[in-house]
């Protein structure tokens, strides 16, 4: 994941990735659908540039799975009059495709029994409540960013 970009966002991503690989390796065998490096790109672009390692290596060539996000080279869809595009798609088909990732990741967990660790709406009946007692079981590794 690039840091540019929304650093809160990323944080929070990051710790939920964290957090999934951390239940998963408790309740399976990891080989069975955990990779060590699972790459978010687009094939399309890694396809269309060379690459700058030195190596001419590729995130896609390191990666044990490769989630391709379907953006086209260059990123941008919406060509405009003078040449180029704008409109970037990258970023709406990444978060789906880390939606669906996690949204797997916990189907996993809550059909061998357990209970995913992830937040709720604090909109919700009850939801402050719950998210509060994950606060408190994970102290130390969550932290919270502009309040």
């Amino acid at each position: 994941m690039s840091k540019r970009g929304d650093a809160y966002l990323r944080t929070l991503l990051i710790h939920g990735a964290r957090s999934v690989i951390y239940r998963a390796r408790q309740k399976t065998n990891q080989e069975t659908w955990l990779h060590k490096l699972i790459a978010l790109t687009s094939l399309t672009h890694t396809q269309a540039v060379p690459a700058l390692h030195p190596g001419g290596r590729r995130l896609a060539d390191l990666a044990d799975a490769v989630l391709d996000n379907c953006a086209p080279a260059g990123d941008a869809l919406l060509p405009l009059p003078g040449g180029g595009t704008l409109c970037g798609v990258s970023t709406l088909t990444s978060a789906l495709l880390v939606q669906m990732t996690v949204a797997e990741a916990v189907g996993l967990l809550t059909a061998e029994g357990g209970q995913a660790p992830v937040y709720i709406s604090a909109n919700l009946p009850g939801g402050h409540e719950r998210n509060t007692v994950l606060e408190r079981r994970y102290a130390g590794r969550l932290h919270r960013g502009g309040f």
